[in-house]
């Protein structure tokens, strides 16, 4: 709903579905301001939905800032292999430069071509990632699994 809504887009409707763009420059800082929010107030951020269960978007969530993921149950294991399989400092360096990007294009190819370097394995089931609102699990232990 975040992207839908920021976007005015709906990605349902055919005739639009092309402009919803999870790595949009505006959705992007939106979820680094609101991160960069709570972590001075002590407040916790989580995003929930299909960005947080796919698996091309795990190290720009985590290096903007999010520490809480929720989503569909067996997302799970692919999210917390590459985040387990990563340094903060990697996620950051990630999200930073998709910062830097003009356009949702342009982030796509930076993303694309990092994770695709390190985890060809699951970016291969990423496009056949079918979430359901009635089915998500949080997956708080992000956080943990991050600062360890």
């Amino acid at each position: 709903d975040l992207i839908q809504y920021t976007l005015a887009v709906d990605r349902d409707n055919d005739d639009v579905d092309y402009l919803y763009q999870p790595l949009h420059p505006a959705i992007l800082r939106l979820i680094k301001t609101v991160c960069d929010a709570g972590a001075r107030h002590e407040v916790p951020v989580s995003l929930c939905g299909e960005m947080a269960a796919d698996p091309r978007y795990t190290w720009v969530l985590v290096g903007l800032g999010l520490r809480e993921l929720s989503m569909q149950a067996s997302a799970i294991p692919v999210v917390k292999n590459i985040i387990r399989a990563s340094t903060l400092d990697e996620m950051e360096a990630l999200a930073n430069a998709v910062l830097a990007c003009e356009t949702a294009a342009e982030a796509r190819r930076l993303v694309m071509q990092e994770m695709g370097m390190r985890f060809p394995e699951h970016l291969q089931h990423a496009a056949g990632v079918e979430l359901g609102d009635d089915d998500e699990e949080p997956i708080s232990s992000v956080g943990r699994v991050v600062s360890e």
